[in-house]
């Protein structure tokens, strides 16, 4: 009975690790795939350039302003677009939490958090 829960472990564990993978293997492909002619792309290394041309495993880039022709692995490039939307998503959700959190105060409120505010500055003046 004891080996049937390490097997039950083990199992949850690998199904746990392959599924992940899965999903990124997908996204990756789904990213290489839609690299074609004219899109601004970022490198691994930072670079930001545009595509010029497009082979089986590589690009071609162009990076601005001296026309410099580089070739990469498509692995190695992300649409420029993709990551400034996944940025502005992440962004988007951040302040939704917080201002979940953080509701405004109302006029009221406020008002009475700026008069507790003045004395305890007068004082720091004195």
């Amino acid at each position: 009975m004891e080996y049937l829960y390490w097997i039950i472990i083990l199992a949850v564990f690998v199904v746990m690790m392959i599924i992940p993978q899965r999903r990124q293997k997908k996204r990756m492909q789904q990213m290489m795939e839609s690299l074609r002619l004219g899109v601004k792309v970022r490198t691994a290394g930072g670079f930001i350039g545009t595509i010029i041309a497009v082979y089986d495993d590589t690009v071609i880039l162009e990076l601005n302003p001296d026309k410099v022709r580089v070739e990469l692995l498509k692995g190695a490039v992300a649409p420029l677009e993709q990551e400034l939307n996944q940025t502005a998503q992440a962004t988007e959700e951040i302040t939704k939490t917080e201002q979940e959190q953080n509701p405004p105060l109302s006029e009221s409120e406020e008002q009475k958090s700026v008069g507790q505010e003045q004395p305890s500055s007068q004082s720091e003046e004195k």
